[in-house]
């Protein structure tokens, strides 16, 4: 497991590095300095890792949770795909005050044509009673023109659009 997370530690920096150099879209890299306090994606095993690898949603999943985790909402909102358009500063200062995310397991990954699931624990630091959080989560993915992207489906946002 630890030869997990360093190899995917390397692989953000080295991501970050590439981004950073002039081959990126209009998203925002993540700087080298988030990626060291960054929560690491961890895998329940090497095949639910390998699955995640061969969809080509491993690098945008740990960017979009990493982004999370350092709290880079402006990288974030670039990595969704909205069921209603959603202000970019809006969404940014909506999630600011976002309770830390310490760890992601993923366990499971489902692929259809629809899109992608993604089942993972989150481990988040509740602030106010100073303990640790598991959350169990499906993640929502589609591909958008080619590159796959978050399923913004937070309930709260999206029934203020209608």
């Amino acid at each position: 497991m630890v030869r997990t997370t360093m190899a995917y530690r390397f692989a953000l920096v080295c991501v970050a590095g590439i981004l950073s150099s002039g081959c990126a879209t209009n998203v925002q890299t993540i700087e080298s300095a988030e990626v060291k306090s960054a929560a690491v994606v961890q895998f329940k095993s090497l095949a639910v890792s390998d699955e995640l690898k061969r969809s080509g949603l491993s690098q945008v999943f740990s960017d979009y949770w990493v982004s999370h985790s350092v709290k880079n909402w402006k990288r974030r909102y670039g990595l969704e795909v909205f069921q209603a358009p959603v202000d970019e500063k809006f969404y940014v200062a909506y999630h600011a005050n976002a309770w830390q995310l310490l760890s992601i397991e993923v366990g499971d990954i489902q692929l259809t044509d629809a899109g992608a699931s993604v089942t993972a624990t989150m481990t988040y630091a509740d602030p106010e009673k100073r303990k640790d959080l598991a959350v169990l989560l499906v993640d929502k993915w589609k591909l958008v023109n080619g590159e796959w992207r978050h399923v913004f489906d937070d309930p709260m946002l999206n029934s203020l659009k209608r």
